[in-house]
């Protein structure tokens, strides 16, 4: 009867017990706010040792695959890639999948609109600056 009990009491442990075929890895973002199209600056760890693993971006509405990688035998890796123009502006989680579809590390992300060219140009040509002193305080009288 004893004997029973303790099986019994066993079992209830083992299978109560959750199994996680994975650890917790984690993701570190360079940024935390890159436009459409833009640069994601990451860096995984924590992760399976050389294992094949892919980077997803999941919103509300859409999931964009962004590549597979293989990290390295401390479980790591860098990577620098393009977010897809097509993403439209909100928040996201960037994703790390590993090859039995379990996420296995996450971060936040939010994707503002994307830069135009026309409006980098605009930027990049800007070189007047007393416009951009007016804009700032000095120590300077004001016309009145």
């Amino acid at each position: 009867m004893l004997r029973t009990i303790v099986s019994l009491l066993l079992l209830i442990v083992v299978f109560a017990t959750p199994l996680s075929a994975h650890e917790t890895g984690t993701i570190r973002l360079k940024a935390k706010d890159v436009p459409a199209g833009g640069e994601l600056v990451m860096r995984g760890e924590k992760l399976p040792k050389n294992a094949k693993v892919r980077l997803r971006l999941v919103g509300a509405l859409q999931t964009y695959s962004l590549a597979e990688i293989s990290t390295t035998a401390t479980g790591t890796f860098d990577s620098r890639l393009a977010l897809p123009a097509a993403a439209s502006p909100g928040s996201y989680t960037v994703v790390v999948v590993a090859a039995d579809d379990d996420i296995i590390a996450r971060a936040d992300l939010v994707v503002s609109a994307a830069v135009s060219a026309h409006d980098m140009a605009a930027m990049e040509s800007s070189t007047d600056t007393s416009a951009m002193s007016a804009d700032h305080p000095t120590d300077e009288m004001m016309t009145l």
